[in-house]
C-alpha cells in the first residue's frame, strides 16, 4: 500500500472560500479558454491570485527549499558544532600546521544551507487524469512554480507524448505557462518514462546540487517497468523524488513499485494540500 501523507492540518482547509476560489477560477478561465473569449486581463489577474497563494503556502511549509551542506573553512565559533574533523586534519596536513598553530579558518565546517534546489515538475495529463485529477493537479503545479521561483525549476508535461514547458535555468513569461496548463485535456495513455529521462537530463544539467524530482499524477502507468527503473536510477544519483497523487484515486501497485525505488508518495486531496506536501518534503531532506 503506498505511503499516505501527514492528515491535512487546519491551516490547509481554512478558509474554504480560499481553497475554492482558486479552483473555481481556474475552472471558468478553462471554459472561457474553449470558447475563445480568454482575454489577458483574466491570464493576468489568474497569475496574480496564483501569486498570493502561492506564497501562502511557501510561507506554511515553514522549511523552505530542499537545505544542502557545503565544506568551508569555520567563520564563526558557533560553527564548532559543525566540523567536518576528516576535512581538517587533511587540510593541516596539507598545510604542514602544528596544533599550535591552528586557527578557526583551519576547521572546516560542513554546513547547512539554504542554496538553490534544482526541480524537475511533471504533470500528467494522460486520460486517467479526468474528474477533476487534472485541474488539481494543474493548480497545484502553478502554485508550485511560483512558490520555488527563487530555484531552478524545469516543468512538463506528459501522457503519450512530453511536452516541454518550461527548461532549468530557462525564464518563461508565467501568463504563457498558465494558458498552456489551462488549455490541457485529459487524453492519451501515461507513459511516464520519456518525461522521467528528460527531468533526469534536466537535473543533470545542474551538477550534483540538491535536486528533487516532484511528480504530480495518478500513477496509472502504461510503463511502469521503464519509470522504476528510471527513478530508481535518479534516486541512486542523489535526486529526492516523490509523487504527489490524488487521494484514493491512483494505482496503489505501481505506486508501492516506485516506493521500492526510493520514491516518495503523498496522498493528497486538493491542490494546497499537494503543494504543501511538495514544499514541506523539500524543506526536510539533506
Amino acid at each position: 500500500m503506498a505511503r499516505q501523507g501527514p492528515p491535512p492540518s487546519a491551516a490547509s482547509h481554512h478558509p474554504r472560500a480560499r481553497v475554492d476560489q482558486l479552483l473555481r477560477r481556474w475552472s471558468e478561465l478553462r471554459q472561457r479558454l474553449r470558447r475563445g473569449e480568454l482575454s489577458d486581463e483574466d491570464v493576468e489577474e489568474l497569475v496574480e491570485l496564483i501569486d498570493v497563494r502561492a506564497r501562502m503556502v511557501a510561507g506554511s511549509a515553514g522549511r523552505g527549499a530542499l537545505p544542502s551542506h557545503s565544506v568551508r573553512p569555520c567563520l564563526d565559533p558557533e560553527e564548532l558544532e559543525y566540523v567536518d574533523v576528516e576535512e581538517t586534519i587533511e587540510g593541516l596536513i596539507s598545510k604542514c600546521k602544528r596544533l599550535e598553530e591552528v586557527t578557526y579558518e583551519d576547521l572546516m565546517v560542513r554546513a547547512p544551507e539554504r542554496g538553490r534546489i534544482a526541480v524537475a515538475l511533471l504533470l500528467d495529463a494522460s486520460g486517467s487524469m479526468g474528474g477533476g485529477k487534472l485541474a488539481t493537479m494543474s493548480v497545484a503545479a502553478a502554485v508550485l512554480l511560483r512558490a520555488l521561483r527563487e530555484c531552478d525549476v524545469a516543468l512538463a508535461v506528459f501522457e503519450s507524448d512530453v511536452y516541454r514547458v518550461k527548461e532549468v535555468g530557462e525564464d518563461v513569461d508565467m501568463r504563457e505557462v498558465v494558458r498552456a496548463l489551462l488549455g490541457l485535456e485529459p487524453m492519451g495513455g501515461t507513459c511516464a518514462s520519456r518525461a522521467l529521462l528528460w527531468a533526469e537530463e534536466q537535473l543533470h544539467e545542474v551538477g550534483s546540487g540538491a535536486r528533487a524530482l516532484i511528480l504530480l499524477s495518478d500513477l496509472a502507468l502504461y510503463d511502469a517497468s521503464e519509470a522504476e527503473f528510471v527513478v530508481g536510477r535518479m534516486v541512486r544519483d542523489g535526486v529526492a523524488a516523490l509523487a504527489v497523487v490524488p487521494r484514493r484515486s491512483y494505482d496503489v501497485a505501481t505506486a508501492h513499485r516506485l516506493e521500492l525505488a526510493g520514491l516518495s508518495v503523498l496522498e493528497a486531496s486538493g491542490w494546497r494540500e499537494a503543494a504543501s506536501l511538495a514544499l514541506e518534503q523539500l524543506g526536510g531532506r539533506c
